[in-house]
């Protein structure tokens, strides 16, 4: 698959009316470091191309150079678009998924972040002829996905921040609370699940980013294993109340008369 065909496929995720240049500006920021003020200037390491060269990079591969494909290699910021891309409503990635296929590339719609994303790396890798920072950027990509797929349960099951205990993700009036962070947990597994996460209170989850040890990472593991231990407890003792209650109700259940 070519870049234009790709910048092709997103449009519900980018404003539209737009042309071919503001369009894949805004679509580049989205993956990129790259800043406004960048694409006003043109400065940096790398020069950024002008709107024309934009223009004819949206309808063809020619334009589409290494020189700037390995600048946008340098200026990752995968996270976010996979971010972005999840938070999509089904239909508008139904959509996406169908556009994509369109051009004979297949993206599974329960892996549907992980899927368009990891294309579009491919792409620009590809083209900038190195593989350099790939495998970090694909393990990004990874990590983020599981992120995103696990955050409402890693919320529910977390009786608060795993670090102070603060409740996480209040809602009031409507509104739900920005006051959580869902932390990597520095798991060196293929397959993520749940407990390669934690759920904290965003100031700690800013501390946990910015730097974290080996024994921070220790704690919010036993943390996770107290939860789904406490987990265990509950279905069990519930399971034992509901048993209770059954024959309470049994008790006083009318008998048949024998006559």
């Amino acid at each position: 698959m070519k870049l234009f065909e790709l910048a092709d496929t997103p449009h519900p995720l980018v404003p539209r009316g737009l042309a071919h240049a503001p369009y894949l500006r805004e679509l580049i920021s989205m993956f990129t470091t790259v800043t406004e003020a960048e694409w006003v200037t043109r400065a940096g390491p790398y020069t950024l191309p002008s709107d024309a060269t934009l223009e004819r990079i949206a309808l063809t591969d020619k334009v589409f150079t290494k020189k700037l494909a390995k600048a946008i290699t340098a200026r990752w910021r995968i996270k976010n678009f996979v971010t972005m891309i999840d938070g999509l409503e089904l239909e508008t990635q139904q959509l996406i998924t169908a556009n994509i296929a369109s051009y004979g590339e297949r993206v599974r719609l329960d892996r549907f972040p992980d899927d368009v994303a990891r294309l579009l790396v491919e792409i620009f890798q590809a083209k900038a002829g190195t593989d350099n920072g790939k495998i970090k950027v694909l393990a990004d990509i990874t990590m983020q996905a599981a992120r995103m797929r696990y955050e409402k349960l890693l919320l529910a099951r977390s009786r608060g921040c795993a670090k102070c205990g603060r409740p996480l993700g209040i809602s009031s009036h409507d509104r739900q609370a920005d006051s959580d962070s869902i932390m990597f947990l520095d798991s060196d597994e293929d397959g993520y699940t749940a407990d390669d996460f934690a759920a904290l209170y965003k100031p700690y989850g800013k501390k946990y980013e910015f730097r974290h040890t080996p024994q921070d990472i220790a704690e919010l593991c036993r943390s996770n294993v107290s939860l789904l231990l406490n987990d265990q407890v509950d279905e069990c003792a519930c399971g034992v109340v509901v048993s209770f209650l059954t024959q309470i109700c049994d008790l006083f259940k009318p008998r048949r008369q024998i006559l």
